[in-house]
Protein backbone atom coordinates (compact mmCIF):
# COMPACT_ATOMS: atom_id res chain seq x y z
CA UNK A 1 0.00 0.00 0.00
CA UNK A 2 0.82 3.53 -0.73
CA UNK A 3 2.54 4.93 2.54
CA UNK A 4 2.26 8.40 3.08
CA UNK A 5 5.39 9.56 4.67
CA UNK A 6 5.07 13.43 4.31
CA UNK A 7 2.65 16.41 4.61
CA UNK A 8 4.17 19.75 3.31
CA UNK A 9 1.09 21.84 4.28
CA UNK A 10 1.35 22.70 8.00
CA UNK A 11 0.11 26.65 8.96
CA UNK A 12 1.25 27.69 12.44
CA UNK A 13 -0.21 30.41 14.44
CA UNK A 14 1.33 32.52 12.64
CA UNK A 15 -1.31 32.07 9.75
CA UNK A 16 -4.38 33.86 10.41
CA UNK A 17 -6.19 30.35 9.56
CA UNK A 18 -3.43 28.50 12.26
CA UNK A 19 -4.78 28.11 15.66
CA UNK A 20 -3.46 29.00 18.80
CA UNK A 21 -2.28 25.74 19.63
CA UNK A 22 -0.15 25.51 16.59
CA UNK A 23 3.43 26.27 18.11
CA UNK A 24 6.44 24.42 15.86
CA UNK A 25 7.19 22.27 18.90
CA UNK A 26 3.66 20.66 19.71
CA UNK A 27 3.64 20.37 15.48
CA UNK A 28 6.78 17.92 15.36
CA UNK A 29 5.60 16.29 18.06
CA UNK A 30 2.44 15.40 16.60
CA UNK A 31 4.13 14.59 12.92
CA UNK A 32 6.23 12.42 15.02
CA UNK A 33 3.84 10.41 16.58
CA UNK A 34 2.06 9.97 13.29
CA UNK A 35 5.24 8.29 11.99
CA UNK A 36 5.81 11.42 9.18
CA UNK A 37 9.37 11.63 7.81
CA UNK A 38 9.45 15.31 6.54
CA UNK A 39 6.93 18.00 7.22
CA UNK A 40 6.16 21.17 5.59
CA UNK A 41 5.47 24.71 7.66
CA UNK A 42 4.09 27.29 5.00
CA UNK A 43 2.38 29.97 6.47
CA UNK A 44 0.53 32.54 4.60
CA UNK A 45 2.11 35.46 2.56
CA UNK A 46 -1.25 37.09 0.55
CA UNK A 47 0.39 40.45 0.17
CA UNK A 48 4.03 40.30 0.73
CA UNK A 49 4.06 42.63 3.49
CA UNK A 50 6.98 43.00 5.98
CA UNK A 51 4.77 41.32 8.28
CA UNK A 52 4.04 38.44 6.72
CA UNK A 53 7.89 37.60 5.71
CA UNK A 54 9.04 37.93 8.81
CA UNK A 55 7.09 35.52 9.94
CA UNK A 56 8.58 32.96 8.13
CA UNK A 57 11.93 34.02 9.08
CA UNK A 58 10.35 33.36 12.76
CA UNK A 59 9.24 30.01 11.95
CA UNK A 60 13.15 29.55 10.55
CA UNK A 61 14.23 30.43 14.04
CA UNK A 62 11.80 28.15 16.03
CA UNK A 63 13.25 24.80 14.06
CA UNK A 64 16.50 25.75 14.33
CA UNK A 65 16.29 26.06 18.17
CA UNK A 66 14.16 23.13 18.45
CA UNK A 67 16.58 20.72 16.54
CA UNK A 68 14.16 18.14 15.60
CA UNK A 69 14.93 14.75 14.52
CA UNK A 70 12.07 14.89 12.49
CA UNK A 71 12.94 16.79 8.89
CA UNK A 72 11.08 20.04 9.12
CA UNK A 73 10.91 22.23 5.95
CA UNK A 74 10.04 25.92 5.87
CA UNK A 75 8.03 27.10 3.51
CA UNK A 76 5.44 29.35 2.68
CA UNK A 77 1.58 29.34 0.95
CA UNK A 78 1.96 32.33 -1.09
CA UNK A 79 -1.22 33.58 -2.79
CA UNK A 80 -1.25 34.20 -6.86
CA UNK A 81 -3.35 38.12 -6.75
CA UNK A 82 -3.44 37.66 -10.72
CA UNK A 83 -1.91 35.40 -13.73
CA UNK A 84 1.19 38.24 -13.86
CA UNK A 85 1.64 38.60 -10.09
CA UNK A 86 2.95 36.39 -7.23
CA UNK A 87 2.40 38.12 -3.73
CA UNK A 88 5.73 37.58 -3.39
CA UNK A 89 9.32 38.69 -4.81
CA UNK A 90 12.03 36.73 -5.56
CA UNK A 91 14.66 37.86 -2.74
CA UNK A 92 11.67 37.28 -0.74
CA UNK A 93 11.84 34.00 -0.88
CA UNK A 94 15.55 33.31 -0.38
CA UNK A 95 16.82 31.52 2.49
CA UNK A 96 13.33 29.15 2.60
CA UNK A 97 13.07 25.64 1.50
CA UNK A 98 10.06 25.98 -0.83
CA UNK A 99 7.80 27.95 -1.93
CA UNK A 100 3.75 26.19 -2.32
CA UNK A 101 1.91 28.78 -4.32
CA UNK A 102 -2.43 29.11 -4.05
CA UNK A 103 -3.44 29.99 -8.03
CA UNK A 104 -6.95 30.03 -6.65
CA UNK A 105 -7.66 31.41 -3.15
CA UNK A 106 -10.56 33.61 -5.06
CA UNK A 107 -12.08 33.33 -1.81
CA UNK A 108 -10.08 36.54 -0.85
CA UNK A 109 -12.12 38.84 -3.01
CA UNK A 110 -10.24 42.30 -2.28
CA UNK A 111 -6.72 41.26 -3.47
CA UNK A 112 -6.56 38.09 -5.60
CA UNK A 113 -8.59 38.63 -9.71
CA UNK A 114 -11.78 37.24 -9.98
CA UNK A 115 -13.46 35.94 -13.19
CA UNK A 116 -15.30 38.17 -15.77
CA UNK A 117 -18.71 35.81 -15.36
CA UNK A 118 -19.52 33.12 -12.88
CA UNK A 119 -20.17 30.50 -15.61
CA UNK A 120 -18.03 27.33 -15.05
CA UNK A 121 -16.84 28.53 -18.50
CA UNK A 122 -15.14 31.33 -17.16
CA UNK A 123 -14.39 30.17 -14.12
CA UNK A 124 -12.37 27.13 -15.55
CA UNK A 125 -10.37 29.82 -17.93
CA UNK A 126 -9.54 31.95 -15.19
CA UNK A 127 -8.33 29.05 -12.59
CA UNK A 128 -6.21 27.75 -15.73
CA UNK A 129 -4.66 31.18 -16.73
CA UNK A 130 -3.74 31.33 -12.77
CA UNK A 131 -2.29 28.25 -12.21
CA UNK A 132 -0.41 28.74 -15.25
CA UNK A 133 0.88 31.81 -14.45
CA UNK A 134 2.14 30.45 -11.31
CA UNK A 135 4.13 27.75 -12.89
CA UNK A 136 5.48 30.66 -15.26
CA UNK A 137 6.33 32.15 -12.26
CA UNK A 138 9.44 29.98 -12.05
CA UNK A 139 8.97 30.18 -8.33
CA UNK A 140 6.36 27.69 -7.39
CA UNK A 141 7.69 24.46 -6.43
CA UNK A 142 4.26 23.14 -5.36
CA UNK A 143 0.92 23.85 -6.66
CA UNK A 144 -1.51 23.83 -3.48
CA UNK A 145 -5.23 22.61 -3.88
CA UNK A 146 -4.92 23.04 -7.12
CA UNK A 147 -7.75 24.14 -9.19
CA UNK A 148 -10.66 23.47 -6.89
CA UNK A 149 -11.68 26.34 -5.45
CA UNK A 150 -12.18 26.84 -1.89
CA UNK A 151 -16.29 26.09 -0.53
CA UNK A 152 -18.55 29.07 -1.29
CA UNK A 153 -16.76 30.37 -3.57
CA UNK A 154 -18.38 28.72 -7.00
CA UNK A 155 -21.43 29.75 -8.47
CA UNK A 156 -22.53 26.71 -9.41
CA UNK A 157 -22.26 22.55 -8.45
CA UNK A 158 -18.27 21.69 -8.41
CA UNK A 159 -18.69 18.90 -11.20
CA UNK A 160 -19.49 21.88 -13.81
CA UNK A 161 -15.99 23.17 -13.10
CA UNK A 162 -14.84 19.49 -13.46
CA UNK A 163 -16.73 18.81 -16.63
CA UNK A 164 -14.53 21.84 -17.72
CA UNK A 165 -11.09 20.95 -16.90
CA UNK A 166 -10.43 17.89 -19.64
CA UNK A 167 -7.43 16.48 -19.82
CA UNK A 168 -6.71 18.46 -23.13
CA UNK A 169 -7.13 21.57 -21.51
CA UNK A 170 -4.77 20.73 -18.88
CA UNK A 171 -2.05 18.72 -20.94
CA UNK A 172 -0.53 22.27 -21.68
CA UNK A 173 -0.61 23.38 -18.03
CA UNK A 174 0.60 20.34 -16.49
CA UNK A 175 3.46 20.06 -19.44
CA UNK A 176 5.12 23.32 -18.14
CA UNK A 177 4.40 22.04 -14.54
CA UNK A 178 6.69 19.12 -15.32
CA UNK A 179 9.22 21.13 -17.01
CA UNK A 180 9.85 23.34 -14.15
CA UNK A 181 9.79 21.10 -11.92
CA UNK A 182 6.45 21.98 -9.82
CA UNK A 183 4.69 19.12 -8.21
CA UNK A 184 0.33 19.58 -7.53
CA UNK A 185 -0.67 18.81 -4.31
CA UNK A 186 -2.92 16.27 -3.38
CA UNK A 187 -4.53 16.98 0.01
CA UNK A 188 -6.94 13.31 1.00
CA UNK A 189 -9.35 15.42 2.12
CA UNK A 190 -10.32 16.96 -1.18
CA UNK A 191 -9.54 14.26 -3.01
CA UNK A 192 -12.81 12.53 -0.80
CA UNK A 193 -14.81 15.91 -1.93
CA UNK A 194 -14.03 15.99 -5.60
CA UNK A 195 -13.14 12.26 -6.83
CA UNK A 196 -14.35 12.78 -9.89
CA UNK A 197 -12.28 16.03 -10.89
CA UNK A 198 -9.48 13.36 -9.16
CA UNK A 199 -9.40 10.81 -11.54
CA UNK A 200 -9.10 13.15 -14.13
CA UNK A 201 -6.42 15.63 -13.00
CA UNK A 202 -4.31 12.76 -11.26
CA UNK A 203 -4.14 10.84 -14.63
CA UNK A 204 -3.38 14.24 -16.71
CA UNK A 205 -0.59 14.51 -14.26
CA UNK A 206 0.98 11.00 -14.48
CA UNK A 207 0.57 11.26 -18.37
CA UNK A 208 2.91 14.67 -18.22
CA UNK A 209 5.33 13.08 -16.05
CA UNK A 210 3.70 15.60 -13.13
CA UNK A 211 4.62 14.75 -9.36
CA UNK A 212 2.72 15.33 -6.21
CA UNK A 213 3.62 16.71 -3.33
CA UNK A 214 1.24 15.49 -0.12
CA UNK A 215 -0.22 17.77 2.52
CA UNK A 216 -3.73 18.28 4.72
CA UNK A 217 -3.93 22.22 4.97
CA UNK A 218 -3.76 21.54 8.64
CA UNK A 219 -4.84 24.49 11.13
CA UNK A 220 -4.88 22.39 13.85
CA UNK A 221 -2.66 19.36 15.75
CA UNK A 222 -5.52 17.23 14.88
CA UNK A 223 -5.16 17.47 11.17
CA UNK A 224 -1.51 17.15 10.57
CA UNK A 225 -1.54 12.92 10.64
CA UNK A 226 -3.45 11.01 8.13
CA UNK A 227 -5.17 9.39 10.96
CA UNK A 228 -4.09 6.24 12.98
CA UNK A 229 -5.64 4.18 10.01
CA UNK A 230 -3.76 5.97 6.89
CA UNK A 231 -6.95 8.54 6.51
CA UNK A 232 -7.40 12.34 6.48
CA UNK A 233 -11.05 13.64 6.64
CA UNK A 234 -12.65 10.84 4.65
CA UNK A 235 -9.74 9.13 1.98
CA UNK A 236 -6.42 7.55 2.53
CA UNK A 237 -3.51 5.81 0.55
CA UNK A 238 -5.89 3.19 -0.47
CA UNK A 239 -8.38 6.12 -2.15
CA UNK A 240 -5.39 7.43 -4.13
CA UNK A 241 -3.68 4.20 -4.76
CA UNK A 242 -7.41 3.27 -6.85
CA UNK A 243 -6.61 6.68 -8.56
CA UNK A 244 -3.24 5.49 -10.09
CA UNK A 245 -1.46 7.05 -7.25
CA UNK A 246 2.33 5.18 -6.98
CA UNK A 247 5.01 5.73 -5.12
CA UNK A 248 7.14 6.61 -7.89
CA UNK A 249 4.54 9.21 -8.23
CA UNK A 250 5.26 11.39 -5.37
CA UNK A 251 7.53 13.99 -4.64
CA UNK A 252 10.70 13.01 -2.38
CA UNK A 253 11.06 16.42 -0.30
CA UNK A 254 13.52 15.16 1.77
CA UNK A 255 15.77 14.61 -1.78
CA UNK A 256 14.28 17.88 -3.41
CA UNK A 257 14.64 20.69 -0.74
CA UNK A 258 15.73 22.72 0.47
CA UNK A 259 16.00 24.95 -3.18
CA UNK A 260 16.28 28.03 -1.86
CA UNK A 261 17.92 27.92 1.68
Amino acid sequence: MLVMRHNMHLHTFRSNCGQPEMVIADIVARAESAGLEVIGLVDHVDLGAAKEIAALHADRRDVERLRPALKVLVGTEVTMLSPRRLAIAPEQAQGLDFVMVAANHFHLREIVEQTASDSPQAFAEHALAMLQGAIETGMADIIAHPLVAKTGVLAFEPERLIAELTPERLAPVLTKAAQRGTAMELNPWLVAQFPGFYAVFIAACKEQGVRFALGSDAHRLENIPYAENGVHRGAGPGDLEALGVRESDLLDPAAVFPRRG
